[in-house]
């Protein structure tokens, strides 16, 4: 009969992991086909030493065509993170140059999956950039056992009381060890160690679950007079090199009353239960009988000490009637299965006690909707971006989606609603899907900056199936597709001349359709021709044009220039326009003399009107207007008369030398401006014989008489 129920309870417990193991996540997608990437798989011993090295990313067949394509060095790698930190983030890192995977603390294998798990790994994502070559690679590390943990019972020390009149071959249940290593490193047997050999022996059974029975049977009579109590221990130990144990002092009292300890009707029993199922009626009732009479057939049930220790919270025994109650209510996704020892103790003064195993296995229901576990772009922003201009099929984000239950609740069907988004497969698998979100078609930023679209995950629980939407938000990036646009082709400008430095002269306005850095203008001016080097500057941000020197337009009446306006974009557009400043003429130039001063003569006889003598002074200025120059004797300056166009200089009246000899006039130039130039002239008057000799002295009306010496020399002077 134990047998047949032990079959159950094994096929049972199969059915419940393959039903777990067919659980998977399908995407569908309605013009992509499914593409699955190759894992990049490494395997680790666990408790290795920090910077331990796993192996490199690059090897990876995915990324053999950019090998190919000697780009490889052009290639960085990183750890695609999640919302929250995770296992890769905290044990591993990702050289960004080489791809080399590296511990980053030493791995405790039993911390990172459930005690006793026969593969375990560690699953992460490393993203390959730049975008042009970019790959998400998959990548498994599985964590190899190591020897770290021994077997260990749930008690230390057990007192089992047996009536000296039990029969060689009757057995008593003893508590079972477990060890959190897994494999070879597990436990591989057990041991009973003792003084007593002749008495006892260890009964050990394996089910097909891979869990151990542990019974001590009696292999003689008892003789409590001889010996009251036995002492023994159990030893668990591993399959390690070298092997680890643990143990279990078992104290065996030989009474003469009370000899028969309790028996449960199976030795393990096993109960399903929907998951969420609140607490009410018993989920299942263990029974156990004793063939001693009174007291000593009086049993009370119970959790065993290991298992109220640890399941306490979500079941209770009651004492009486051994039926199971849960405490509140399970959840499959936090624990599927549930391993309890259940004891029972009957009420006699030395107490006797049983064991059994009950397993309890939580049945899926649909109470879980699809969950996206991320989705961001491939630098890890949650900001979807998209360039304009870009091909369809260009990638956009990375999107993970799960869904905690099994079977069909647990198969998720993700799609995108819209013309301009596509979902592409990456992986599929149990409880888990990977997309590549992408374009399917080519956007223009200027036409639409934002693209909206909804993506639905669904389950496939029928008739009460789950789902999730999320908006998607994907900001369309601006590509330097404009150039600058400048409102005028030519400017024409004028500018009179004597001009303040710095003075404005015009303002060159342009606009650019793109966006960012790809919109923001940079003006400068080129020149063109003969036009000076000094001449006008342009703000290179504002565009406006200022005047940086003194304009003459005696000397240069005309600037040429090429406005270029360029935008900042990494392949950087220009457009151009032509500049031509007109200076315009002022009356900025007086006069000028040709000579510093003027000097003439004339004969005293000369007739009124003759011409003295030409003067003459020239205006800078080039427009007639400003050039014409009018002459004017300044004062009184003697009989002279000067033409006012001419410059000519004449007599006006009749000259006498012996009168005045000569004349200082003073002439000015003048144009428009009323600002005159002078010049001094000096006419000197030219003598004519026009007077007889007359004596001064001595005087004509007088007579002098002249009284000689006969001693005067030769040419003495005798009168003046």
């Amino acid at each position: 009969m134990n047998d047949v129920m032990t079959l159950t309870v094994t096929l049972l417990l199969l059915l419940l992991m393959m039903m777990m193991m067919m659980t998977h996540v399908r995407v569908v997608t309605s013009v992509f086909q499914s593409s699955s990437g190759v894992p990049s798989e490494f395997h680790i011993a666990e408790e290795m030493p920090a910077g331990t090295l796993l192996g490199s990313v690059r090897d990876n067949p995915q990324l053999e065509a950019i090998d190919n394509s000697n780009h490889s060095n052009s290639l960085r790698f990183g750890v695609r993170h999640g919302r929250a930190p995770s296992l890769a983030d905290e044990y591993f890192t990702v050289e960004p140059q080489t791809g080399e995977i590296r511990t980053r603390q030493s791995v405790d294998r039993e911390q990172v999956c459930l005690p006793a798990t026969r593969t375990c790994s560690i699953v992460f994502d490393v993203l390959v950039r730049p975008l042009k070559y970019f790959q998400i690679v998959r990548v498994i590390v599985y964590i190899e056992d190591t020897n770290d943990n021994a077997p260990t019972f749930p008690q230390q020390r057990l007192t089992l009381h047996i009536k000296e009149s039990s029969l060689p071959g009757s057995t008593f249940p003893l508590p079972v060890a477990t060890d959190a290593d897994s494999g070879v490193f597990g436990i591989e047997g057990f041991e009973l160690r003792s003084s007593s050999v002749e008495l006892f022996a260890l009964e050990v059974r394996r089910n097909v679950d891979e869990s151990f029975e542990l019974r001590l049977k009696l292999t003689a009579s008892l003789d409590r007079e001889s010996a009251s109590y036995h002492e023994m221990r159990v030893v668990a130990f591993d399959g390690g090199h070298p092997r680890r144990s643990g143990t279990l002092e078992v104290v065996v009292t030989v009474t003469d009353a009370n000899d028969h300890s309790p028996q449960f009707t199976s030795d393990s029993y096993y109960v399903e239960m929907v998951e969420n199922q609140l607490p009410s009626s018993a989920i299942v009732r263990v029974e156990a009988s004793d063939d001693d009479d009174g007291q000593n057939s009086q049993l009370v049930y119970s959790l065993a000490e290991f298992s109220e220790t640890q399941y306490g919270e979500l079941f209770r025994v009651d004492a009486v009637t051994g039926e199971v109650f849960l405490r509140r209510a399970l959840d499959r996704e936090a624990q599927s299965v549930y391993r309890l020892t259940l004891s029972v103790t009957d009420g006699g003064r030395q107490a006797r006690s049983a064991f059994t195993r009950l397993v309890v296995g939580v049945v899926d229901e649909n109470d879980n909707s699809p969950r996206l576990l991320q989705v961001s772009s491939a630098d890890g922003d949650r900001r979807l971006r998209v360039m304009e201009n870009s091909e369809p099929r260009t990638f956009i984000a990375y999107i993970s989606a799960t869904d905690d239950d099994l079977a069909s609740a647990g198969t998720v069907d993700c799609y995108v609603r819209g013309p301009q988004l596509r979902l592409e497969p990456l992986y599929s698998g149990a409880q888990s899907a990977e997309y590549k979100l992408l374009s399917a078609v080519t956007f223009d930023r200027e036409l639409e900056s934002t693209v909206l679209a909804t993506l639905t995950c669904r389950d496939r629980a029928r008739p009460t199936s789950r789902s999730v939407d999320v908006e998607l938000v994907v900001e369309v990036q601006d590509d330097n597709d404009h150039s600058p646009l400048i409102d005028s082709d030519v400017y024409q400008v004028e500018m009179a001349e004597g001009n303040e430095v710095g003075a404005h002269v015009v303002d060159i306005n342009a606009t650019d359709a793109d966006t960012g850095e790809n919109a923001q203008l940079t003006f400068t001016l080129t020149r063109v021709g003969a036009t000076p080097e000094r001449g006008l500057s342009i703000d290179g941000k504002t565009g406006s044009v200022t005047v940086d020197t003194r304009l003459d337009y005696e000397t240069c009446r005309l600037y040429e220039y090429v406005v270029t306006v360029c935008d900042a974009g990494e392949v950087e557009r220009t457009s151009t326009a032509s500049l031509v400043l007109h200076v315009t003429d002022t009356d900025d130039e007086p006069p000028q003399f040709h000579q510093p001063a003027y000097y003439f003569s004339v004969p005293e006889d000369a007739p009124v009107g003759t011409l003295v003598g030409h003067v003459q002074a020239t205006d800078g200025d080039v427009t007639p207007a400003f050039s014409e120059v009018l002459y004017e004797q300044c004062g009184a300056g003697g009989p002279f008369s000067v033409d006012r166009t001419s410059g000519e200089l004449r007599t006006t009246g009749q000259l006498d030398r012996e009168r005045q000899n000569v004349y200082e006039l003073t002439v000015s130039a003048s144009d428009t401006s009323d600002v005159p130039t002078t010049v001094h002239v000096a006419v000197h008057v030219r003598d004519i014989n026009d007077n007889a000799p007359v004596f001064v002295s001595p005087s004509q009306t007088t007579s002098h008489i002249i009284y000689l010496s006969s001693h005067l020399p030769a040419g003495y002077v005798l009168i003046r």
